[in-house]
Parts: structure tokens; C-alpha cells; sequence
């Protein structure tokens, strides 16, 4: 090895400690960011206390309005941190090279690192904006989710306990406690835990993403400044001495696939195996041609014959106990290595694949389905009454547990309209989701302008399409939402709904239709002069809580055989909307509405 190489050795070493430090740093600052965050959201809850330590249903969006600023917040700074730590981290990953790469070669080097990790695709089809983005929901998630079921229980529990108490008879323990759920302190700790506490917190997963991306950095930065090193002919894959416990790393650091050593693998051929995984403490080091030995050269083998030279432990850490097992007894091939338990199990004939007949059910007509849900909405009232939340929270307590719920649509972008669209999206069955996602690509916008869906579905393949702020070539089903809030976004989403299952639509057309034989059409701008509509937007508004539910659509690009497409998107928005008034006044005025909906959530299947 030449001076300059022992050289470069060294300061590799020096750069890897480096990094180790500049991890535990910015990990505690991490740490010291969501902790502060957390005590800014739990302070602002108790600020929202009443008199008697609870939250009240009428501060739930102030006090979701702090908190979703706390976590922006968050957001910001995280960011910020992690693109210094990113930077630093790059920095000291072309450091080693500093006597053979020039200035300009070190700061494109450093550049290009920076991109490939913003750029990098995961196998989960994951780039680093979109695991940020994740992040950032699943804190809003889980504290704005933990807030709200808090707050609304409580409130339907304080409801239904006023009415024991009205009777003369006690509060039962189980409502009591539902109550208490709604106290500020209790609320603050439940929201604290959820951001801080356990594997896979919204911290726990930001610490796991930092260091892992400072680590991919450091080893990508340097890795391609020291591939431009002559005689630089692979690169080491290097445990750390705080390597855990055995996993996939073993085998990765110790074969010999190449002849060039063990864990070392051609400059081509190691973006595709290091990092191994996610909070991974291994690196890479440079390997020169000289050190290169013919017993490296006449020791090449395969991952299959690594794998035997491996110790039962590692083995087992390697391909997980079941895996091992199947080892043990010969089945496993080389492509099983690195499958899924259940993929294995298939192809050594443990199991057979789970495929199950799929039974269409019965047609049921549109006043079955009405008396259907009669039967389903009059013993939810009769149980709970007519409270709106308290009806909202029950009746989907028994949705999820009557068939599959809460799945979210697949969105084809991130951001906030996304979200609100997932959120949607979760309030109606798992199967009609399902067919909605195969219906074909939907995009969401975030926008305070009037909701909106626009639908492809009858758009020529190949037609230019621009909607949204979104433009491209259709291809056949897309689907593009504008929603600025979670009424509009289930209102928007249901149009999507009404577009994939035209038959679903068909149920409320042939209610309209019937409910407005011979009624005449009227303009909507007429009926509300101030609300801005078209001229050319008009109804038949029937006895519906608002006209608008009537309005005809005429030559639209729809699937279904009516034109009366609000009818079915405002049921659903009054139901599940979350407006507790917008509930309650369905009930009221339009009770043959309301149970169609509730028949078609509990048996209708696509």
C-alpha cells in the first residue's frame, strides 16, 4: 500500500468517527425539538380547559388549529436540521480524498452525493420527500386523532350521561370513564406519549430516518469521490463494532461474490447493496487493487456458499428463525435469501396461495335497501339518540365491526389535499375503496376555492389534459380532486366513488327521479343569489335540506345512466362529514335519505 493510500485509509477512519459524532448530535438536537414540541402542544391543550379540566367539542378546531402549528413547526425545524446534518455529513464523506481530488471535483462530488440521496428510490418506491412527508402525517395523525376521539367521545359520553342523571339514575362506569377521556391532562399525556413514546413514534421513526440518511450521505459522498481514485477497484461493506445483533449485514460484510475479498463488491455493484437497511451503523472503505489477493481471487463464491460458512446464530439473524429452519432442512435457494417468510413458503410448497372465491351477493333493490337501513338506523337511535357525534362515533364503531373499514385511497401525490382525501377516503367500506383505486390515478389539491372532481374516465387515450394545476396525457380513469377541508374532501371523494361504482349512483338517481317526476327546473342562482353560481346551473330541488342536492348535469363524462350527481355526495357528506348539525338535520328532515345511506354502508358490496 503506497503512502498516499494508508493516507487515505486513515483519514477514512477519522471521517467515520466523525460522522458517529455528527449523528449523536443532531439526534439530540432531534430529541430536544420534538420534546419541546410536545410540552408547546400539551401547554396548549390545558390553555383550552374548561371549568371542569375538560375540553369542549366547541374548542376542538382551536385547539387542533395550535396544535397543527406545533407540528408544522416541528416540520420547519427538523428540515432544516436534517439539510445541515445532510450537508456536513457529505462534507466529511469527501474529506479522505482531499490530497488527490481538487476543490471543484470535491464540491461536485459533495453535490452530486447531496442529489442521489434526495433523488434515491428505495425498494419500497419511497424517495427521502416522500418518507418526510410521512412523517410529518403520522404526527398529525396521531395527535390530531388522539384529540378528536378524546374530545368527540366525551362529549356524546357527558351527553348520554346528562340523560341518566335527568332520569334519576346513576352514570354508568363505562361512560364515566369516556368523560374523563376528555380531561385536558389526561388528553396532553395521551398526546405526549403518541409523539414521543415507543418504537415507531413520530420521533422514534424522524431519529431512524436522520441517521440514516446522515449515513447514506457520508457513504454515498464518499464513495464517489474515492471511485475516482485510479486504482480504487471496490469498496468493503464494514460492521460496525456497535453492530447489534446478527441480521442481513452479516452475510453482506463477510461473502466473497467477486473475489476481491470478503464484503467487498466491485464500485458498480455497491449502491445496490449498502446501506442494507434503514438505521443501518455499517460503512464502506475504499479497497485498492494491491490489497486485492490471490486467495481473494481463488476464494469467489456464491451468496448460497457464504451462507453455510455463516454460524447458526447469524444464519438465523440472517433469514429470520423460519427461514433458518427451511435451511436446515435444504429448501432454501439462493433467490430466497432476502424474500418474504410467506413468498418462501409458497415456493417450497408450505402453503398454497391464499385465493379465495369471490361471491357476488344477491341484488337488492332500492327500497329493501331504504327499509335495510331503517331497521339498522332506528336501533342506533333508539340506543343513542339523536346527539350528532355521539350518533357519528357509533355508527361507525358498528361499520368497522360489521366489514373491513378505515383502508386509505391510494393518492398519487403527497401534501395536504392528499391527506385530507385519505382521510375521506377512510370513512367508507374497504371494498369500494378498492374499486375506486382501480379505477385509475387520482391527484388532490389543496385549495380554498370551491371543492371540486374532475373525471377521465371517458377522455381519449392520448387527449392532452390540464386540471388543477396538474396537466399530463390521459391514460384512462384519472381522477383530480380540489378540497380545502374534510366535509369537502368526503364530498369530493364520493364523486369518485359515484364515477368507479356507477351502480352505487344508481340507487340515488332512482330516488331522485322518483321523489321529482314532474317537478320543474330551477336555477340554482335564483333559489341563491348570493352564493355565486352559474346561470346555467340548475335543479330540481324537491324537499332536500338544500336545493343544490337536485342540481342536473348535463353532458358530463359519466359512467352512470342519470344526471343528478349531488344527490348521493351531499347524503354521504351530511352522514359522515363529520358536521354533527348537517347530521342531526337529516335525520330530522329527510329520514328516507338517511337510511339508504346507512343500508348501503352496512350491505352494499361492488
Amino acid at each position: 500500500m503506497t503512502p498516499e493510500q494508508a493516507s487515505i485509509k486513515r483519514a477514512t477512519k477519522a471521517a467515520q468517527q466523525s460522522v458517529e459524532r455528527l449523528d449523536a448530535a443532531a439526534l439530540g438536537e432531534l430529541s430536544k425539538l420534538y420534546r419541546q414540541a410536545a410540552a408547546e402542544i400539551a401547554a396548549a391543550i390545558e390553555r383550552y380547559a374548561g371549568a371542569d379540566g375538560n375540553l369542549m367539542l366547541t374548542e376542538l378546531q382551536s385547539v387542533l388549529a395550535q396544535v397543527n402549528g406545533q407540528i408544522r413547526q416541528i416540520t420547519y425545524q427538523r428540515d432544516a436540521l436534517l439539510g445541515e446534518a445532510l450537508s456536513q455529513a457529505a462534507g466529511l464523506g469527501v474529506e479522505p480524498l482531499a490530497t488527490v481530488l481538487e476543490t471543484s471535483a470535491m464540491m461536485r462530488v459533495n453535490e452530486s452525493a447531496l442529489a442521489f440521496v434526495r433523488n434515491f428510490v428505495a425498494a419500497d418506491g419511497l424517495q427521502l420527500s416522500d418518507r418526510i412527508w410521512r412523517l410529518d402525517r403520522q404526527a398529525r395523525d396521531l395527535v390530531t386523532n388522539a384529540i378528536e376521539m378524546a374530545v368527540i367521545q366525551g362529549h356524546g359520553a357527558a351527553q348520554a350521561g346528562r340523560e341518566f342523571l335527568a332520569r334519576g339514575q346513576p352514570v354508568p362506569i363505562d361512560l364515566q370513564d369516556k368523560i374523563s377521556a376528555a380531561s385536558a391532562g389526561k388528553i396532553s399525556r395521551e398526546t405526549t406519549d403518541a409523539l414521543l413514546t415507543g418504537s415507531g413514534s413520530p420521533m422514534d421513526n424522524a431519529m431512524r430516518l436522520m441517521r440514516t440518511e446522515i449515513n447514506r450521505a457520508h457513504g454515498t459522498a464518499y464513495m464517489m469521490g474515492a471511485a475516482e481514485h485510479p486504482d480504487v477497484v471496490g469498496f468493503r461493506y464494514l460492521l460496525s463494532p456497535a453492530h447489534p445483533a446478527p441480521d442481513i449485514c452479516d452475510l453482506l460484510s463477510t461473502q466473497n461474490l467477486y473475489g476481491l475479498g470478503e464484503g467487498v463488491y466491485p464500485k458498480d455493484k455497491i449502491y445496490g447493496v449498502w446501506p442494507a437497511h434503514p438505521n443501518t451503523l455499517s460503512f464502506v472503505v475504499a479497497v485498492f487493487k494491491d490489497e486485492v489477493t490471490d486467495a481473494d481471487r481463488a476464494g469467489k463464491e456464491t451468496p448460497m456458499q457464504a451462507l453455510e460458512r455463516l454460524t447458526q446464530a447469524q444464519r438465523v439473524g440472517v433469514l429470520g428463525v423460519n427461514k433458518a429452519k427451511a435451511y436446515d432442512a435444504g429448501q432454501i435457494r439462493q433467490g430466497m435469501i432476502r424474500a418474504p417468510w410467506r413468498s418462501v413458503q409458497q415456493r417450497i410448497g408450505a402453503i398454497k396461495p391464499d385465493i379465495k372465491p369471490k361471491i357476488k351477493p344477491a341484488a337488492i333493490g332500492l327500497d329493501d335497501m331504504i327499509a335495510s337501513g331503517r331497521d339498522i338506523s332506528t336501533d342506533l337511535l333508539n340506543k343513542y339518540g339523536s346527539d350528532g357525534a355521539l350518533l357519528l362515533e357509533k355508527l361507525h364503531e358498528q361499520l368497522r365491526a360489521a366489514r373491513p373499514m378505515m383502508t386509505e385511497a391510494s393518492i398519487q401525490n403527497g401534501g395536504k389535499g392528499a391527506e385530507l382525501i385519505r382521510a375521506a377516503s377512510k370513512m367508507f367500506p374497504d371494498d369500494w375503496t378498492k374499486v375506486a383505486d382501480r379505477h385509475g390515478p387520482l391527484y388532490a389539491k389543496f385549495s380554498r376555492s370551491r371543492g371540486g372532481y374532475v373525471d377521465l374516465s371517458m377522455a381519449r387515450a392520448g387527449t392532452g389534459y390540464r386540471v388543477f394545476g396538474y396537466s399530463g396525457t390521459a391514460r384512462g380513469g384519472e381522477g383530480f380532486i380540489r378540497t380545502g377541508n374534510f366535509s369537502t374532501s368526503l364530498h369530493e371523494y364520493t364523486h369518485r366513488l359515484q364515477h368507479a361504482i356507477p351502480a352505487l349512483d344508481d340507487f340515488f338517481q332512482t330516488l331522485h327521479e322518483r321523489r321529482t317526476s314532474g317537478d320543474k327546473l330551477e336555477r340554482l342562482l335564483d333559489l341563491y343569489p348570493r352564493h355565486g353560481y352559474g346561470r346555467s346551473e340548475v335543479t330540481r330541488k324537491d324537499e332536500y335540506r338544500n336545493a343544490y342536492q337536485g342540481k342536473i348535469y348535463s353532458g358530463q363524462t359519466y359512467l352512470g345512466k342519470h344526471g343528478a350527481l349531488e344527490v348521493m355526495t351531499m347524503a354521504f357528506q351530511d352522514v359522515l362529514g363529520g358536521s354533527a348539525r348537517d347530521l342531526e338535520s337529516l335525520v330530522e328532515k329527510d329520514r328516507e335519505m338517511f337510511d339508504l345511506v346507512i343500508g348501503l354502508l352496512f350491505k352494499y358490496v361492488p
